[in-house]
């Protein structure tokens, strides 16, 4: 015991810890890992030999040099949680990159997500108690990011909405706190177009709520010119256009019959357009 002790010794006075890994051994070929796992294990009384006990004297001399008793799996969950709690206080979250590393060479990054794999799988081996995941509540961890993320775009829609009555949002559009909201909105665009990722119903309700228009700017500014045309159709009863007739936008009408007929002639409108347009009688060439 003493031999081992003197090599524990050692290496405390070199690294400032007794935290080994299980396999580590010293330069002479000791197995002082497997000896530090031992002492915490006979002092919690799991060791499998019973009758291998510690004496109050060895436990005190262990102590001087910095032993902790818990097994070496809780020693490392402390220290990335503590590691985890600075990012917090410095960042304002718990959403480092995957490949973080702090400048103390704790991979915080692939730790939080091993949290959240664990969480969700529920593989116990990784220790996260109840108790863990209150206290890693606490220094704001989200487990799932993808729903973070959606309420944080969300947020800033509800924003946006306040300030400009609608959710048209241009695609560059970027709101004060350097969100890219314009980007977001085209996203959630394309999920529901494509009916990927986490777009739910319920997401889809709260975004119709404040008006969402699921088609793009460019889509919609064609379709309002399209409805302003049946509506003067409707209401005069041709699809000849004064100069002067202009859509609530201040668009002429005038100019956007005459640039439907260009973008026919020129193989640049769409055959969905022009089912549209001749659904409605509209003729491309003028006699």
């Amino acid at each position: 015991w003493e031999v081992m002790y003197g090599k524990a010794k050692a290496y405390y006075e070199e690294f400032g810890n007794l935290e080994i890994p299980k396999d580590y051994y010293t330069e002479d070929g000791y197995s002082l890992g497997t000896w530090i796992a031992t002492q915490r294990a006979v002092y919690r009384g799991t060791y499998s030999k019973k009758s291998y006990t510690l004496t109050q004297v060895q436990i005190d001399k262990l102590n001087a040099i910095g032993m902790r008793w818990e097994r070496a799996a809780d020693i490392s969950w402390e220290r990335y949680f503590e590691a985890a709690r600075q990012y917090f206080e410095k960042h304002g979250d718990l959403l480092p990159a995957i490949t973080f590393i702090d400048e103390n060479g704790i991979d915080i990054g692939r730790w939080i997500r091993a949290q959240r794999t664990a969480r969700k799988n529920g593989i116990s081996q990784y220790g996260l108690t109840e108790e863990r995941i209150a206290r890693l509540d606490k220094i704001g961890m989200v487990w799932d990011v993808p729903d973070y993320l959606w309420e944080e775009g969300y947020a800033a829609a509800v924003k946006y909405h306040k300030e400009h009555g609608d959710l048209i949002v241009p695609s560059s559009y970027v709101d004060d706190s350097g969100f890219r909201l314009g980007a977001w909105i085209n996203g959630q665009r394309e999920a529901r177009k494509t009916n990927r990722g986490t777009l739910t119903e319920d997401k889809i309700a709260r975004l119709d709520a404040l008006g969402m228009v699921w088609v793009d700017l460019i889509e919609k500014q064609w379709n309002d010119m399209f409805q302003v045309l049946c509506d003067h159709n409707d209401e005069y009863h041709t699809l000849n256009v004064p100069i002067k007739v202009k859509a609530k936008n201040g668009q002429s009408l005038y100019s956007w019959v005459n640039r439907q007929r260009e973008l026919y002639k020129q193989g640049k409108l769409s055959e969905e357009r022009i089912e549209k347009l001749q659904s409605i009688g509209f003729e491309f060439e003028l006699p």
